[in-house]
C-alpha cells in the first residue's frame, strides 16, 4: 500500500488584535491585551492512500466580542454591509496536481451586532462568524499520487470586527 503524508505549512496563523493595524513584522501590533482571532488548520489524517478522500479543517477562534464576515459564497448579509464587508476567504496555494479540492463547507453564520455603515445607528444585527467557527475543505487524492510528504500552504483572509468598528 502506498501512502502519502500531509504536512501543513505557510499558514497565515497569527492572531489579529482587534485594536491594532497588523503588519507582517509585528502581528500583535504591540497590544497584548486586545481580543484576537486565532487561525489554525489541520488535515483529517496523517497519511492517505491514492483514491482516498479527506478534508482540511480551518479553525477560526474569535476573541471575546469579535466576529468576522461570512464568505461571499453565503449570500446572507444585508445590502449595506454586503458592499463594504471584507469577506472571509480560505485557499490552498500551489497544491499538487494529484490533490483535487472541493468547495469550502463554511460554518453556519450567526447574528451579531455589527457597525452600522449608514450612520443611522451605532450598530445593527447581521450574520457573522463568531466564537469557534470551523470550515472544511474536502479533497481527494488521485490514483497516481506519489509516495512521500506533501506540503499544503493554506491562506486565510478575514476582517475582524466588534459591534462598533471593523479592523
Amino acid at each position: 500500500m502506498r501512502t502519502l503524508m500531509m504536512v501543513l505549512i505557510g499558514m497565515l496563523a497569527w492572531a489579529v488584535p482587534a485594536s491594532a493595524q497588523v503588519s507582517k513584522g509585528d502581528p500583535f501590533g504591540g497590544f497584548d491585551d486586545t481580543p484576537v482571532v486565532a487561525v489554525s488548520a489541520k488535515v483529517s489524517g496523517d497519511a492517505f492512500v491514492p483514491g482516498q478522500r479527506g478534508f482540511l479543517v480551518v479553525v477560526l477562534d474569535h476573541g471575546e466580542e469579535l466576529h468576522s464576515w461570512p464568505s461571499a459564497d453565503q449570500d446572507v448579509l444585508k445590502p449595506q454591509n454586503d458592499e463594504f464587508a471584507l469577506r472571509t476567504e480560505i485557499g490552498v496555494q500551489d497544491a499538487p496536481e494529484f490533490l483535487t479540492f472541493g468547495p469550502v463547507q463554511w460554518p453556519e453564520p450567526a447574528l451579531a451586532k455589527v457597525p452600522d455603515v449608514t450612520g443611522a445607528e451605532l450598530s445593527i444585527e447581521d450574520y457573522t462568524y463568531k466564537g469557534r467557527a470551523l470550515a472544511y475543505v474536502p479533497f481527494i487524492v488521485s490514483g497516481d499520487a506519489p509516495v512521500g510528504d506533501v506540503s499544503l500552504p493554506v491562506s486565510v483572509f478575514l476582517q475582524a470586527c466588534d459591534e462598533t468598528q471593523c479592523y
